[in-house]
């Protein structure tokens, strides 16, 4: 019997239990009483040819339970009574009850973010041209601690490379969101005007950053993430983006003491 034709045989008996309990009990009951109606036209007395039959042939729960272990269903009877068992064990203890719950969401809850976050961050791909290539590079001071480079930094590197094909930077700054409601604090970025090149993505709407824009004074160009025009702005077509001063203040100090470049 293939695998398929015993998983039909497996199904259709666990699907149609009642009925294959009927059936099976009808027909060893005709087995029984027609073996015993032998022996009796063979001289035997009908009581002795019934207790004959049943000790010769089985009685019938017997029978029924060795074909349930024939159609393969006695491991999900087993599972079942387990189950009754366990849940008339936690119904009379109600505390108990309640620890193994709570100890089962946290559990269930924390491998879920955890294989989320794995999931996100190592077995998928970013959604960038070739991710295979990109590389991370961090700066740090003679302590160890993070450090920040300056633009020209990054067109010296990329001149003396002979691995990299193309180089960008990026730094988190802090900004605000001039909304309908108010300024709104939000996370933010500055990036080199190459960044979307060298990712190769290019943006959902409008245009990226111009080399010209990279100068001083000329930086005044926002891309919006999705999520910030959806939920803060309610995609609308035009917007009003402001920084805090003294943000865009510090900004054009960076810039300015980068020499221009």
């Amino acid at each position: 019997m293939s695998a398929a034709t015993m998983l039909r045989t497996w199904w259709k008996a666990l699907a149609h239990r009642a009925s294959l309990e009927k059936e099976m009990e009808a027909e060893l009951r005709f087995h029984i009483e027609s073996y015993a109606a032998d022996l009796v036209r063979n001289g035997v007395k009908p009581d002795d040819a019934m207790r004959r039959a049943r000790l010769e042939l089985g009685t019938i729960p017997s029978q029924q339970e060795d074909c349930r272990s024939s159609f393969g269903l006695r491991p999900w009877d087993d599972m079942l009574a387990d189950l009754r068992y366990a849940f008339r064990q936690l119904r009379h203890t109600p505390a108990f009850t309640v620890t193994v719950l709570v100890v089962l969401a946290l559990g269930i809850g924390a491998n879920a973010a955890m294989f989320s976050i794995v999931d996100a961050t190592l077995l998928r791909w970013l959604p960038y041209h070739r991710p295979g290539e990109l590389v991370n590079i961090n700066l740090v001071n003679d302590h160890g601690g993070a450090s920040s480079g300056y633009y020209q930094d990054v067109i010296a590197w990329q001149g003396q490379s002979h691995t990299l094909q193309s180089m960008a930077y990026y730094n988190e700054i802090e900004g605000f969101l001039e909304t309908k409601s108010g300024q709104e604090p939000v996370s933010a970025y500055t990036v080199s005007a190459n960044m979307f090149s060298v990712l190769g993505v290019q943006p959902a709407q409008g245009r990226p950053f111009l080399a010209d824009e990279q100068t001083p004074g000329k930086g005044r160009i926002v891309i919006l993430s999705n999520a910030v025009w959806r939920n803060m702005l309610q995609s609308e077509a035009r917007i009003a983006v402001q920084r805090a001063q003294e943000l865009r203040q510090r900004e054009l100090e960076r810039l300015r003491s980068a020499d221009g470049t």
